[in-house]
């Protein structure tokens, strides 16, 4: 149990980083998007993300929650269930209620 919880430690800390400034900066700046009502362009963040780093669960997220907002609960499934594959689901259940 303790060596599955300093794995799971490991990635974590490691993971972060990876994701970068740039990626940071059109996460933060589909978050504001999305706050503002303002989805094409939130999407439009979200999948630059995405396509910066492919294995971002968070760019996935904001994806998925935009997707729910506008109605494309399919495509919403399909984005939260990526981001469970990266990153692990008990991860992720603060950030897909946002």
């Amino acid at each position: 149990m303790k060596q599955k919880f300093l794995i799971t430690a490991a990635i974590l800390i490691f993971y972060y980083p990876c994701i970068g400034q740039t990626g940071e900066n059109h996460l933060q700046n589909g978050y504001n998007k999305l706050l503002s009502g303002e989805m094409e362009q939130a999407s439009e963040y979200a999948n630059m993300v995405l396509e910066e780093n492919p294995e971002n669960a968070e760019g996935y997220v904001l994806r998925g929650i935009i997707n729910k907002r506008t109605g494309y609960f399919e495509s919403a499934i399909s984005d939260f269930d990526r981001a469970c594959w990266i990153f692990g689901v008990i991860h992720l259940i603060p950030l897909i209620w946002r």
